[in-house]
Formats: C-alpha cells, structure tokens, sequence
C-alpha cells in the first residue's frame, strides 16, 4: 500500500494563507504568489484554476490534492521565486500564532515547512 506523498511547501503555503486571509501581511504574500503563478503559468492554466478552485472551498481535501498535483506536474515546487513567497507566508503565519495568546497550535510537518493544521485556545486560570 503506497502512502501519501508528502506536501510540497507551495500546496502548504496557499493553504496556510487561505486560513489566515483576514491578516493583511498574509494576503499581501499571497496575491504576490498568485501573481507569479499567472504571469508564469497563465491565469488559465491548470495551475492557476486549481488555486482558484481551493480559494471556494479550503476545507476540501480533494481540492488540495489536486493543487498538489498540479503543482507537481507544472514543476512550480521548483520555483525559487514562489519558494521566497511561501517562506513569506509561512512567517507572517507565526508571526501571526505568536500574537495570539493563550493558544496552543498544532502542525504537521510538510517538506521543510510546518503547517498549522489546528489550533486549541481558552484562558488559563492558575490558583495558588
């Protein structure tokens, strides 16, 4: 039985963006990724469609495994360029998670990159 291929850190970076559109910075690194992808891919590539296909439903694994796989067949996981951009993200991102407080955030590792795939938040209350 083969297991599941690892993610590649462009896959993660779009998904870790998509959860966290509401920063500013974050949508910012993510409209400059998605600017190279349609200036190098076209904006009616495979590519970019399934990108767009995951902005209407990020929770559907199955539009993620397709962003996957088009990523992995158009060799955008070879892209120095979106490679800058996905770090980008992946730091606004902790960045992010650090300003939260009493949280707790739980990843999965992907490639070099982590990715938060979960958070548990509540107040701590500590009696002496």
């Amino acid at each position: 039985m083969e297991g599941k291929e690892k993610m590649d850190p462009i896959t993660s970076a779009i998904i870790a963006a998509l959860a966290n559109l509401s920063s500013t910075v974050i949508k910012d690194a993510y409209d400059a990724l998605k600017t190279v992808i349609n200036r190098k891919w076209g904006a009616d590539s495979q590519l970019s469609k399934a990108v767009k296909n995951l902005e209407e439903k990020p929770d559907s694994s199955g539009r993620k495994e397709v962003l996957q796989e088009e990523v992995k067949a158009a060799n955008a996981d070879q892209e120095p360029q979106l490679h800058e951009l996905a770090q980008a993200i992946f730091k606004a991102v902790e960045s992010l998670q650090a300003q939260t407080s009493g949280s707790t955030t739980i990843s999965q590792k992907a490639g070099d990159n982590a990715v938060q795939i979960g958070q548990v938040s509540g107040d701590v209350n500590i009696k002496r």
